[in-house]
C-alpha cells in the first residue's frame, strides 16, 4: 500500500471514529434546540448562552490553553506522558482559583446573572478538565476512547434534559444542571477508560525545560484564542446591550444551524490534526496537505450551499414560534462559518510547525473588524448588522491566514473555481434571506450548479472507500 493511500486510510478511519463519538456529543446542542426553544423563554436561553460563552472566553486566559500544548507534545511521541499531563492538570487547577474569585465579583454585580455563579464555575472547571483529558488521549491516538466518552456524554445529556426540562419542569436550572452532570460524567469516564488519573505525578518532577517548551507553545495562543472569542461571541454582548436580551436569545439560536457545519468540520479537524504532523516538512507531506485542502474546500462548498438552501426548512423543525425568525440569520451565518472553517484548516499549518505566534495576526484583524462593525452595524440594522459583522470578520481572518500560510507552504488549489463557488454561495444566501418564491428557485439552481462544479469531491471519497473495501475483501478471501 502506497504511503499516500496509508495516510488517506488513516485519516478516513480516524474521521469515522470521531464521527461516531464526537458527532453525537457536538450535534446534541443542535438536536435539542426544539426542546429548548419550546420550554425556555428567549431571555432564559440568552442567560444560558451567556454563561457558556463566558466559559469559552475564560478558558484560554486561566488555562493558558495548556490542553493544546498537551496534545501537540504527546503527539511528538517523545514519552514523558506523565510529566506532560501533570503540567496540564496543575495549570488548570491553579488557574481555577483566580477565575473563581474574579467571576464571583463580576456575577454579583450583574442582577440577571447573580444566581448563576456556582453553575458557571462548576461548568468551567469540568469543561477545562474534560478538554485536557480529551486532548491528552487524542495525542496518544486513542480515538476509540474519545469517541466512546462522547457517545456516553450524549446519552446522559439527552436523558437529563428530558428529566429536568420535560418531567420536572425545572426550566433554566434544569438545563444548567443537566450539562453540569453530563460534563462531570465525561471527566470520570475519561479517567476510567483512558486511565488519565494514573499520569498525575508530583509537579516538582516536571522540570523547567518542559515547562518552558510547553508554555512557549501555548501562551502565544492566548491572544489568538481571545481574538477568536471576540469574533465568535462578542456580538451576543453587543446585541444584549444595544438591542435587548431577548434579541440576543434570537441571535444565539440562529447559530444552531451554522453549528451543523461546525460539527462536521470539528470532527474532521480532530482526525486531521493526527495526520498533518506526519512528514509535513517533506515534499510528500506537503503534496498530501494540498490534496486534502482542495477536497476540504469542495466539501465546505457543498455542505455550506446545502445548509443555506435548507435553512428555512431546518428552522421550521428547530425553532418554536418566538424563535422562527432566526432561520434568516442562520442562512447568512452559514457562509461566515464556511470561511471560519477554512481559516481553522490553515491554522494547522502554523500549529504543526509550532509557529503559533503567526495565528495571532489573523485573528487580531478579524476580531478588530468584528468589534468595529458590531458597534456600527448593530446600531443601524440590529441583529442582521451583527450577522454581517461576523461574516466579514471570518472572511478577513481566512484571507490573512491564507497569505501567511503561503509563506510556509506552497498551496496549489483550483483558485478560479473556488472563488466562483463562494461568490455563488453568497448570492444564494442573499436570495434565501429575502425569502421570495423566485429567489428560492434561483437559489436552488445555484445549489445544483455547485454540486456539479464540485463533483470531484464525491469521486475522490468514493475511490478511496472503494479501494479500501477491495483490499479488505481481498485479505479476507486469502484467509
Amino acid at each position: 500500500m502506497s504511503n499516500r493511500l496509508q495516510k488517506e486510510k488513516k485519516l478516513i478511519k480516524n474521521t469515522i471514529w470521531y464521527f461516531m463519538g464526537s458527532f453525537s456529543s457536538k450535534a446534541i446542542s443542535f438536536l435539542l434546540v426544539p426542546l429548548y426553544t419550546s420550554i425556555l423563554t428567549t431571555a432564559e436561553y440568552s442567560i444560558s448562552d451567556i454563561i457558556s460563552t463566558t466559559v469559552s472566553l475564560s478558558l484560554p486566559f486561566f488555562t493558558l490553553i495548556i490542553s493544546s500544548a498537551v496534545f501537540r507534545f504527546v503527539l511528538d511521541k517523545k514519552g514523558n506522558y506523565d510529566k506532560i499531563f501533570t503540567l496540564g492538570f496543575s495549570t488548570v487547577i491553579i488557574g481555577f482559583i483566580p477565575l473563581a474569585i474574579i467571576s464571583f465579583v463580576v456575577f454579583m454585580c450583574i442582577d440577571t446573572l447573580r444566581n448563576y455563579w456556582l453553575y458557571f464555575v462548576l461548568y468551567y472547571i469540568l469543561s477545562a478538565i474534560a478538554t485536557l483529558e480529551s486532548e491528552f488521549l487524542k495525542g496518544q491516538e486513542k480515538v476509540k476512547t474519545v469517541a466512546l466518552v462522547g457517545f456516553i456524554y450524549t446519552v446522559v445529556v439527552i436523558g437529563l434534559n428530558i428529566l429536568f426540562l420535560v418531567v420536572l419542569k425545572m426550566r433554566i436550572e434544569g438545563y444548567l444542571i443537566a450539562h453540569l452532570i453530563s460534563s462531570g460524567v465525561s471527566v470520570i469516564m475519561y479517567a476510567i477508560l483512558g486511565k488519565t488519573h494514573r499520569y498525575i505525578i508530583d509537579p516538582r518532577k516536571i522540570g523547567p525545560d518542559l515547562r518552558k517548551e510547553m508554555y512557549k507553545y501555548s501562551i502565544p495562543m492566548i491572544p489568538n484564542s481571545a481574538m477568536w472569542w471576540i469574533t465568535n461571541s462578542s456580538d451576543r454582548y453587543f446585541v444584549s446591550a444595544m438591542v435587548s436580551i431577548s434579541a440576543n436569545g434570537l441571535l444565539s439560536v440562529s447559530y444552531k444551524i451554522p453549528s451543523l457545519l461546525a460539527v462536521f468540520i470539528s470532527i474532521f479537524h480532530s482526525a486531521w490534526e493526527l495526520s498533518v504532523v506526519e512528514d509535513f516538512e517533506k515534499d510528500s507531506g506537503k503534496a498530501f496537505f494540498n490534496e486534502i485542502y482542495q477536497k476540504y474546500i469542495e466539501f465546505n462548498i457543498i455542505i455550506t450551499a446545502f445548509l443555506v438552501i435548507t435553512s428555512k426548512l431546518l428552522g421550521s423543525f428547530l425553532y418554536a414560534s418566538d424563535f422562527f425568525e432566526a432561520w434568516k440569520y442562520s442562512a447568512i451565518l452559514v457562509v461566515g462559518y464556511s470561511f471560519h472553517s477554512m481559516a481553522g484548516f490553515l491554522g494547522t499549518v502554523f500549529t504543526t510547525v509550532k509557529k503559533t505566534k503567526l495565528l495571532f495576526i489573523s485573528t487580531f484583524i478579524g476580531a478588530g473588524s468584528n468589534l468595529i462593525l458590531n458597534f456600527v452595524l448593530i446600531n443601524f440594522f440590529g441583529i442582521i448588522g451583527a450577522v454581517i459583522a461576523t461574516v466579514v470578520s471570518y472572511f478577513l481572518t481566512f484571507a490573512v491566514r491564507l497569505i501567511g500560510a503561503k509563506k510556509l507552504i506552497t498551496l496549489t488549489t483550483k483558485l478560479t473555481k473556488n472563488v466562483l463557488s463562494f461568490c455563488l454561495i453568497i448570492v444564494e444566501a442573499i436570495l434565501v434571506f429575502f425569502d421570495t418564491f423566485y429567489g428560492f428557485i434561483v437559489a436552488g439552481i445555484i445549489f445544483a450548479a455547485l454540486i456539479v462544479v464540485n463533483r470531484a469531491f464525491f469521486t475522490y471519497v468514493f475511490n478511496i472507500i472503494f479501494t479500501m473495501l477491495k483490499k479488505l475483501i481481498k485479505r479476507r478471501s486469502e484467509k
